[in-house]
């Protein structure tokens, strides 16, 4: 039985990515630094995914790890590969692009590069977000199905921070795996063991708070959180830490009632059943809103509209492909 206010939570973030966030930072609406405070979304879209999976029946047992694997790959990599051809026949059509077929559709079908070095504005400014969620996804049995379960929280919390202060420091692309790894981890942790107090949140977040506070008057830390996120720091660490923690106290606050009328909205719940495909078109959907603006020149705003319709009906017909599953064992015929 699926859970609505985790739907809902996953269906909200989406459509502040979509409409909040790449309309601030892609079009220019909100200058630095105060842009970058609003940048929440991603931990949160870790840590629930660490909390769903936590709150998923099973044993060892009965758990295949090739199955999971390639159930959770289907997922996320059939709708990227339709994105990825579009995108392809797209960027062959445009008179500005100067690229050869064979070295765009190198670069744009694999999913590590996700189309660097063959694109062009906002096509692919948002796929940083696959090979982190590829690797998130592929770790998180690690911390149900094997020894790391029994090993004490805090041990494995000191190591995540030492790890992902190391990576951070010495400028190793782990520090992103390691960084969201460690959101979806958390997510797992408050699933499998205890929800936080509301008190222990509220003193969480002024703690952490406080800490940047500190950081930024007497270490000079930067306080665009922009870039502190690319590559993610210790500075955006803590930043993340304190939305985490008011984000947290939401369910608190919030009846199942509401929850159960805004997820029947029609925006939110297209946004529930489709988010992810709708995620991935956006930078289509961004790319022809800001061609169409500099061919009649359009308002930024009208831009901004314009973009987000046009994401979401192009996610919405090409989420379909969210469906697409491939079995890796076949079913044992019930005797009759």
């Amino acid at each position: 039985m699926r859970n609505l206010g985790l739907d809902l939570s996953r269906g909200l973030l989406m459509i502040y990515i979509v409409v909040i966030i790449h309309g601030v930072f892609w079009l220019g609406l909100m200058p630095a630094p105060f842009s970058g405070f609003l940048l929440l979304e991603m931990p949160l879209i870790f840590l629930i995914s660490g909390y769903t999976f936590g709150l998923t029946s099973g044993t060892n047992s009965r758990f295949s790890y090739l199955n999971f694997a390639v159930s959770r790959l289907t997922r996320i990599l059939v709708p990227y590969f339709g994105l990825a051809i579009a995108t392809i026949l797209l960027l062959l059509f445009s008179s500005t692009y100067e690229q050869g077929v064979l070295h765009t559709a190198i670069k744009w079908l694999n999913p590590i590069k996700y189309g660097a070095g063959a694109t062009e504005s906002t096509l692919n400014w948002h796929l940083w977000f696959i090979p982190q969620f590829i690797v998130v996804t592929l770790c998180l049995p690690l911390f149900k199905y094997t020894p790391l379960k029994k090993l004490p929280t805090f041990l494995l919390l000191i190591s995540f921070l030492i790890g992902f202060t190391i990576f951070s420091a010495v400028q190793l692309k782990l520090a992103d795996p390691t960084f969201y790894l460690f959101w979806a981890w958390l997510g797992f942790v408050i699933a499998d063991k205890s929800y936080p107090q509301k008190q222990t949140l509220l003193m969480a977040a002024a703690v952490f708070f406080l800490i940047l506070t500190i950081g930024i008057i007497l270490f000079d830390a930067n306080i665009d959180m922009q870039e502190n996120k690319f590559p993610p720091n210790i500075t955006f660490l803590i930043f993340s830490a304190i939305w985490v923690c008011l984000a947290l106290l939401l369910p608190y606050f919030v009846s199942n009632r509401f929850i159960d009328k805004l997820s029947n909205q029609f925006l939110v719940s297209l946004f529930i059943k489709h988010g992810y495909s709708i995620y991935l078109w956006q930078g289509i959907g961004y790319y022809l809103a800001i061609q169409l603006q500099n061919q009649i020149g359009l308002n930024n705003y009208l831009v901004w509209i314009i973009a987000v319709v046009l994401t979401t009906l192009m996610g919405v017909l090409a989420s379909p492909l969210e469906q697409v599953r491939i079995h890796t064992q076949k079913s044992t015929p019930s005797q009759k």
